[in-house]
């Protein structure tokens, strides 16, 4: 063979396994957080936060992401929009529109819109378009505050925008959402503000008024900044349900002098989206799941079967079917009728993952909003379990979010927001542990951080924001255990070095206990100021490890003093989140990649290659892959084969 093809095939060798040295995506956990919802004809899309946008022709098919074009901030969409032949979208970072029907995505007047969060796109009636914002500060001057623009009208499909807000009252912060009405003599735009009602225009924003009579309090807050128009009748969500109002859609008709209260089983439920079908109204509310009504003089009542998540965001009208986006759980669908619930999640992998826990070749992912999802085959399929969030448990249903997955003893532990599972089958299914009597977890239901076996006792610990709770008998009573550690101490992560305890906190630093847990002391002594919001702790041998929000520092002496060690990783963007010893080599997440460090975190090498979110909260490994995940972009879980991680030879360094 000539010298030169020896050559050829050692390159294309070479080349073919450096291709393979990268991560890949796994086919879960499915759902994720679904922002708004837009049907159009035969086509459904769905904004998911960190993903961007879905389509499918069919929601009980499977969807398609069509983001090209979208990236960064943009991919978390706030507002879907069709306008003739053209979908436009209003997301965290600018308004973008598209002319194939979301295949690919343009930004829409990057210098009016670029970093701006769009709130709320709509037609004004008279075939143009308006975008809604949220109120920023362009004040050079720190100590003053000077509100921007906040609603633009485009009559050239977006080639150019003129500000309507000039004569609204404005205040940095403030957002800001629309609704239009076309009546026989005039077309009247709503501007929804979250901290001042509503206003109402007739001249397309030249001139507004103040629409708030009859609302006051709660009634006042629009969280949900959104609004149903029904004809002559407006309904609007609020922080004291729905109110409703009357407006004449000729000029012979009267008007409501005033927003009506329309609450009857819904009042005090904060109200995040409205939509109608057939004679049924359905809200869904940030707490308790869905309202329905088809009288609204008479009452409300929840349609909440099915549901695996009870804070819904999104609702939308699809034939004689309503679509709810949740919080966490994607997407679920039910007959507008007979009310039940049905997960129509196929294709959408943008699960937030909290943390992954690796235990006898089953992948645990704890999501945000969307319970326990586990795969024992390396993220080829996954499954759900039961008896955490179906139905959601605990208060307001926070069991959907959960924080970590653990192995203690012969049982596994969930620790959720709302409140403490445990497991006898390997995960399958899960039921509360939080105790009985006055050995009950207590002001336990919003924040349960972490849960591990204290191997020197034998005493479940659980890291809570209510301090430290221990359980000597398995989970059936615990203990609170603060001594030395302030109310504010919120302990996030554990970890054992013999005898003694080490709590990692959010903005307190790192607490140690010598007996048990009983009584702490603050071992921070070495931690810069960031460094005090520790993620994640590990021992290994003499050392032990903190994850924080500045960097990776180490202890050789129980925490009397920290040292930073991270040479490698990056200086600009140093927050890192887990950490863990799997074959002898450290790994670790953080904001700027995936790291390994085969000489005890001494220095750090980024392994992130094919990775296209390098920011991940979530890290575990079993015998054969290394996993990550995250909770802020929400992008499904990946893995990458542990053998290219720990062998020096597979890995190259990311430039």
């Amino acid at each position: 063979m000539p010298r030169y093809s020896v050559w050829l095939v050692l390159i294309i060798a070479l080349s073919s396994a450096s291709a393979q040295a990268q991560w890949t995506k796994t086919a879960g956990p499915t759902g994720g957080t679904v922002t708004t919802l837009l049907q159009n004809g035969a086509i459904t899309f769905a904004g998911v936060y960190g993903n961007g946008v879905y389509r499918t022709a069919s929601v009980f098919d499977k969807w398609t992401q069509v983001s090209a074009g979208l990236k960064g901030n943009s991919l978390h969409p706030l507002s879907l929009l069709v306008s003739g032949a053209m979908l436009w979208l209003g997301t965290q970072d600018g308004l973008y529109r598209s002319a194939d029907s979301g295949t690919t995505w343009m930004a829409a007047d990057s210098a009016t819109f670029s970093g701006v969060k769009i709130t709320k796109v709509i037609a004004d009636g008279f075939g143009g378009v308006i975008a809604a914002t949220e109120v920023r500060n362009i004040s050079k001057v720190d100590t003053v505050e000077t509100p921007s623009e906040c609603v633009y009208r485009s009559t050239n499909n977006g080639a150019t925008w003129t500000a309507i807000s000039g004569k609204l009252t404005k205040h940095v912060g403030e957002s800001f959402s629309l609704a239009a009405v076309k009546t026989s003599f005039d077309t009247r735009i709503y501007a929804l503000s979250n901290r001042a009602g509503v206003y109402s225009s007739s001249d397309t924003g030249k001139t507004w008024k103040a629409f708030n009579e009859g609302l006051s309090g709660n009634s006042f807050r629009l969280e949900t900044l959104d609004m149903l128009v029904d004809g002559g009748t407006l309904y609007l969500g609020n922080r004291d349900g729905v109110y409703s109002r009357t407006i004449a859609l000729t000029s012979t008709q009267p008007e409501g002098v005033a927003w009506q209260a329309a609450n009857a089983g819904l009042k005090g439920q904060a109200v995040r989206a409205i939509t109608k079908t057939g004679d049924a109204i359905f809200v869904g509310t940030e707490t308790n799941g869905v309202y329905r009504t088809t009288d609204i003089s008479t009452t409300w009542a929840t349609v909440n079967t099915g549901l695996k998540n009870l804070t819904v965001l999104s609702l939308a009208n699809v034939g004689t079917n309503v679509l709810l986006g949740s919080e966490g759980s994607g997407m679920f669908t039910s007959p507008r009728t007979t009310v039940t619930w049905e997960q129509a999640n196929t294709g959408v992998i943008a699960s937030q993952s909290l943390s992954l826990t690796a235990l006898n070749n089953t992948l645990f992912a704890a999501t945000y909003g969307g319970g326990i999802q586990f795969s024992r085959d390396a993220g080829a399929t996954w499954s759900t379990t039961k008896g955490i969030n179906d139905p959601p448990q605990g208060p307001q249903g926070l069991s959907a979010y959960v924080s970590k997955v653990a192995a203690a003893g012969n049982r596994l532990f969930a620790a959720t927001f709302g409140g403490l599972f445990a497991s006898n089958d390997s995960g399958a299914t899960w039921s509360a542990a939080n105790g009985t009597g006055t050995g009950t977890l207590k002001n336990f239901g919003l924040e349960l951080y972490d849960i591990a076996l204290n191997p020197a006792n034998n005493k479940l610990t659980a890291a809570t924001a209510d301090g430290i709770y221990v359980s000597a008998d398995d989970a059936k009573t615990w203990e609170r255990r603060t001594s030395g550690l302030d109310d504010s101490v919120a302990i996030r992560t554990l970890a054992f070095k013999g005898t003694t305890v080490f709590g990692g906190t959010i903005e307190s630093g790192i607490f140690r206990s010598t007996d048990g847990g009983d009584t702490w002391l603050e071992a921070s002594k070495g931690l810069s100021i960031a460094a005090l919001t520790v993620n994640d702790l590990l021992v290994s041998g003499t050392t032990v490890f903190a994850a924080t929000e500045d960097g990776i520092y180490t202890s050789s002496d129980d925490g009397k003093k920290w040292t930073l060690n991270s040479t490698g990783l990056d200086k600009n963007n140093g927050a890192m989140y887990r950490i863990l010893l799997q074959n002898g080599v450290l790994l670790a997440t953080g904001a700027a990649g995936v790291y390994r460090s085969t000489n005890g975190g001494s220095t750090w090498q980024n392994i992130s290659q094919g990775l296209t979110n390098t920011s991940n909260r979530a890290l575990a490994a079993d015998n054969a892959n290394v996993y990550i995940g995250d909770v802020i972009f929400g992008n499904g879980v990946w893995k990458r084969p542990l053998s290219q991680v720990t062998s020096v030879g597979d890995v190259q360094a990311v430039r």
